[in-house]
């Protein structure tokens, strides 16, 4: 198709779902917010997102064979902002094993500052598992923020050229 042009627009699941209902995208790779009705869009899970905590590489919780959560929040912390999925998944989990949140945070929506955060201090940041390429402490290998989807409006066709974006996006889902 050398005609066709793709837009890719990354942000947060919220603002692709909002512009995807005002027919700004076609589709999007995301979740769809709790604030929206799930009967109003056609969503095909793709997978989970699982979370890794970071640490600097020499932390002293590296050195620890499997480090325990209660350990984990007597450091310093690096969250995304306050209300942000992964950080309200994470707050959770903690909650419900009665570990009590991280005294001392820092909170940002850039993985860039999180990096240098954590690379410079003996902070902790969660992070997408795909993102950790840091060090990954051995706890919490269960913890993951909910699904992530192919999501389009209900109800509505795609134009040709969406749809052949969206038929070959939907062709490497099935194959892997």
């Amino acid at each position: 198709h050398p005609k066709l042009e793709i837009s890719i627009v990354v942000d947060t699941s919220d603002i692709l779902t909002e512009q995807l209902l005002t027919g700004s995208l076609d589709f999007v790779i995301g979740r769809v917010p709790v604030q929206h009705e799930l009967k109003d869009f056609h969503a095909r899970v793709v997978d989970s997102e699982p979370v890794s905590l970071i640490v600097r590489k020499g932390h002293q919780l590296t050195r620890v064979a499997k480090p325990d959560l209660q350990e984990c929040v007597l450091f310093d912390w690096v969250f995304q902002l306050e209300k942000s999925l992964i950080r309200k998944t994470v707050e959770d989990y903690l909650v419900q094993r009665n570990i009590a949140l991280p005294a001392k945070v820092l909170s940002t929506s850039s993985l860039l500052l999180t990096l240098v955060a954590i690379s410079q201090t003996n902070a902790v940041a969660p992070v997408a598992h795909s993102g950790a390429r840091i060090e990954i402490l051995n706890v919490a290998h269960d913890l993951a923020v909910t699904p992530y989807s192919l999501i389009r409006r209900r109800n509505e066709e795609l134009s040709p050229a969406s749809r052949v974006l969206f038929d070959l996006v939907t062709r490497q889902l099935e194959a892997s």
